[in-house]
């Protein structure tokens, strides 16, 4: 079994109008769907940029109004499942949404 990571891939520290997390690894879709809530129930179509809630997966509190799209393995640019994350680039809610 291997980790699942979620890392920057933008600044965290810089305000900056937008900010991308990604995760990756084969708990990809279990956190994504623990954090973030689109339109529809469930995960969001593979590579389809969809809109909705970055959440605390333990209190439900949203954190962000954002993004998320999907890619799974082994059509992703590491051959795993990943994901990323695209909220608004305050430092608060990039270090609240890691």
């Amino acid at each position: 079994m291997t980790d699942t990571i979620v890392a920057p891939a933008t600044p965290v520290e810089r305000p900056a109008a937008l900010a991308v997390l990604r995760l990756s690894g084969a708990g990809t879709d279990d956190v994504l769907s623990k954090v973030f809530k689109g339109p529809a129930a469930g995960l969001p179509a593979a590579r389809m940029l969809v809109v909705g809630a970055v959440t605390d997966p333990e209190t439900g509190e949203a954190i962000d109004h954002g993004m998320a799209v999907r890619f799974p393995a082994p059509r992703s640019y590491t051959g795993e499942d990943c994901a990323e994350l695209h909220l608004h680039g305050g430092p608060a809610v990039v270090r609240a949404a890691l």
